[in-house]
C-alpha cells in the first residue's frame, strides 16, 4: 500500500479532529466508550506509520455500537472510514 496524499492528510485531519470535538461534547458517552474512541482515534491518527490492515473494519465496529445514540459521531466515522478507502487503506 502507498503512502496517503497530502490533501488526504489534510481532510483526515481534520475530521479526527471533528472527531475529538464531538466525543469531548458528548455527555453520554461512558468513561470505557470514551476509552475505546480515543484508542480508535490514535490508531486512525498514526494510519500512515504503523500497518493499516483492520482500521476500516474497527471504524465500522464503532459505527454499529454507537449509530443508534450517538448519530453526529457515527457520521464523523463513516466520512472518516471512505476517506481512508479512498486513499486505498
Amino acid at each position: 500500500m502507498g503512502t496517503v496524499q497530502p490533501v488526504t492528510d489534510h481532510v483526515l485531519d481534520n475530521l479526527v479532529h471533528e472527531l475529538r470535538s464531538t466525543i469531548d461534547d458528548s455527555d453520554t458517552l461512558t468513561d470505557a466508550d470514551r476509552d475505546r474512541l480515543d484508542a480508535l482515534t490514535r490508531r486512525i491518527e498514526g494510519h500512515a506509520d504503523e500497518e493499516h490492515e483492520g482500521i476500516v473494519a474497527h471504524i465500522g465496529d464503532a459505527v454499529g455500537r454507537f449509530e443508534t445514540d450517538h448519530p453526529s459521531l457515527v457520521q464523523t466515522l463513516n466520512r472518516i472510514a471512505q476517506t481512508l478507502n479512498a486513499a486505498g487503506i
